[in-house]
């Protein structure tokens, strides 16, 4: 008895608090004098921000000091549309707070009620609520739900909640509400299909506890609160059943009393086979709760049917309202399309930089090894017409000589069938063009420094890829792909510049090396037993 009595208190009051949110003539209680206006979601000092419609000044006033009546004469004779109607809606945190704020300042500029226009497969549970906390608030301006029958068929999943957050609810008579709503795309996979309920159908809303959500909105304007969480659990058995007083009751099939009579069975609920272990998406949705406009009626989960805004204004009493459409939300959809687009470019180019990182990785490990284990000949072959050229690291010999002279040459000559030997000693280089020096050796043919040095571009390339996807995805939560994870990305970043912080030491310590190479061969050069050795 005692909780019947406080059920019928907070009914009182949440249909008090109702009146007073659309409340458009104050009348105060001890003067008298009363004036048309509305109520905004505004604070000063303590008080209701109202707007004086007489007068047209804002007004900061103690509500608890008038008496106040909703009759809409205080009201602009305009009604705004706040449209839910694209699949990216739900999945981004910029367009679910642009879509609050809409919703917010229509019911501060005194619109005569907002229709927030459902058409969507769902998606994010926390996107979801930061809209129905701003539907909540909104208790200065009624808003209504319409349920559409257009891209999507209608509303799904957390986009249905949105719905049951609204002081009433309208559905076109071809839409549906539901768990899960169907693919546009014809020629989709298996796994294209999985794909689409991880998006805008996931299990983790139930890890959020959007279930529960939907059930306290729903009940609170006394909608069937399992119909609603049966938006969101797809495991749930919804039946309808007659009870020996011959009232009507909504209840989890397990839960049927031997009384109690199923007139009919509105979800099986998807639980997984005894074989497998496991619920396959085709058959899901079968499984779970799908509402034709009629049958949404019938439970009471929406109000009436509605074949536009025209019928929505008309069961309002307001035929003759204006309709204005909050064009930010288009604005900012597109934007965070843009976004969407660049994040998925530029995903595709990291795929691509990290394939080529990969073989330079390995081309580097492998000169590296070669340049530790290999072997190496030298084969010297002169020529007047060639200019000489160091090809390799090889270290010269300590005797120089053979650098700056030719070695004694045997001509042999043969004519008329008689053979002349003869031998002269090689002339200094600086009277003849210098020979070359060809080397045949194991060596790789790129040295290890360039390898590293191409393996350091790509990954410095890598790194301002990653970037650019990090802070896309800070500007718009929600524009990364389910399977990416900004800290994923953080990691990797992390990872790559440990590994270009490595790779420069050693490129600069290969440099080194180099130098220090050419340096020794100078000054061997300019030692005193190699101008010793010299012959002229």
């Amino acid at each position: 008895m005692k909780t019947y009595i406080q059920f019928t208190m907070l009914a009182a009051m949440l249909v008090l608090t109702s009146t007073i949110g659309i409340a458009d003539t104050f009348t105060h209680k001890e003067s008298g004098q009363s004036f048309d206006g509305f109520m905004t979601q505004k604070t000063l000092g303590g008080k209701t921000r109202v707007y004086n419609t007489s007068s047209k000044e804002m007004l900061s006033v103690d509500l608890s000091e008038y008496n106040v009546t909703a009759n809409s004469k205080g009201r602009k004779d305009v009604v705004v549309v706040v449209q839910i109607n694209q699949s990216e809606t739900l999945l981004s945190e910029v367009i679910a707070r642009e879509i609050a704020k809409n919703i917010i300042d229509a019911s501060n500029r005194g619109a005569q009620a907002i229709i927030v226009h459902l058409d969507s497969p769902g998606g994010r549970g926390d996107f979801m609520q930061i809209i129905t906390s701003a539907i909540e608030k909104t208790t200065n301006c009624p808003v209504i739900a319409y349920i559409s029958a257009d891209a999507y068929g209608g509303a799904f999943s957390a986009a249905a909640v949105i719905a049951m957050a609204c002081d009433k609810v309208f559905i076109a008579p071809a839409a549906t509400i539901g768990t899960i709503g169907p693919m546009t795309d014809t020629g989709a996979t298996q796994e294209d299909f999985s794909a689409y309920l991880s998006t805008y159908c996931s299990d983790t809303l139930m890890l959020q506890r959007v279930d529960a959500e939907a059930q306290r909105l729903a009940e609170k304007h006394k909608r069937p609160g399992l119909i609603a969480r049966a938006l969101i659990d797809k495991r749930i058995s919804v039946v309808e059943v007659t009870n020996v007083d011959g009232g009507i009751s909504f209840i989890e099939k397990e839960d049927r009393q031997p009384t109690q009579t199923i007139v009919r069975t509105l979800s099986e609920g998807a639980t997984p086979s005894e074989e497998t272990g496991i619920v396959m998406p085709v058959d899901v949705v079968s499984l779970t709760l799908n509402l034709s406009a009629k049958e949404a009626v019938a439970v009471k989960l929406a109000d009436a049917t509605a074949g536009g805004y025209y019928d929505i204004l008309t069961a309002l009493e307001i035929p003759d309202a204006k309709i204005s459409t909050a064009s930010t939300i288009q604005k900012t959809l597109k934007k965070y399309q843009a976004a969407r687009r660049n994040i998925a470019e530029t995903l595709s180019r990291v795929s691509l930089l990290e394939k080529e990182a990969t073989k330079l990785e390995e081309q580097v490990a492998y000169i590296d090894k070669q340049l530790r284990t290999g072997t190496q000949t030298r084969e010297v072959r002169r020529g007047a017409d060639n200019v000489y050229r160091r090809s390799s690291r090889t270290n010269l010999p300590d005797d120089y000589y053979g650098y700056y002279y030719d070695p004694v040459i045997n001509v042999t000559t043969t004519t008329g069938g008689v053979s002349t030997r003869s031998s002269s000693r090689g002339t200094h280089r600086r009277h003849r063009p210098e020979a070359t020096e060809t080397i045949t050796t194991t060596e790789p043919t790129t040295r290890l420094v360039d390898a590293q040095q191409d393996l350091a571009d790509v990954l410095e390339d890598l790194v301002v890829e990653y970037r650019r996807i990090v802070t896309l995805s800070r500007r718009w939560p929600g524009a990364l792909p389910p399977e990416v994870r900004t800290t994923v990305l953080q990691k990797n970043i992390a990872s790559i510049q440990s590994t270009l912080d490595y790779l420069y030491e050693e490129i600069d310590q290969n440099l080194l090396d180099e130098e220090m190479e050419i340096d020794e061969d100078f000054d061997d050069l300019r030692s005193p037993r190699s101008r010793r050795n010299r012959r002229y």
